[in-house]
């Protein structure tokens, strides 16, 4: 069955791992949390502070279709993505563009487990994010 999709995707796609690559090489850190909670209120102020730093200032009362038009206002583009899976699972998280430019990426939380020589054995989770 012949590929069905245009031949700019896959060059859309290495542009992508491209920029993400060069963020997380240039930008990477780890936030560590002791519960899920934890971990989901990281991804959110991180969220909140590069969107405030692309223009976007968006309030707990602002309706989704006010955050839609200055979304869109500001050229910001924000993605889920959660599709990667195994080794590649860091990969999943939230991707914020302005533009064609990648400004951040934002891990979901990933629990992680301490080796065997670690003295500490219990278990936490990660953030990973790379923001500009």
């Amino acid at each position: 069955m012949k590929n069905m999709m245009p031949e700019y995707v896959d060059e859309l796609k290495a542009y992508d791992v491209d920029m993400l690559e060069h963020n997380l090489d240039r930008n990477a850190k780890d936030h560590t949390a002791k519960t899920p909670i934890e971990a989901f209120g990281i991804v959110r102020d991180l969220l909140d502070k590069t969107l405030k730093k692309a223009g976007v200032d968006i309030s707990e009362d602002s309706t989704e279709a006010a955050v839609d038009s200055l979304l869109e206002k500001t050229n910001v583009k924000v993605e889920h993505r959660s599709h990667y899976q195994e080794d590649d699972t860091w990969r999943n998280g939230v991707y914020i563009y302005k533009g064609m430019d990648l400004l951040g990426f934002i891990s979901e939380p990933l629990v992680k487990r301490p080796s065997v020589f670690e003295l500490d054995r219990t278990p936490y989770v990660v953030v990973r994010s790379a923001l500009q």
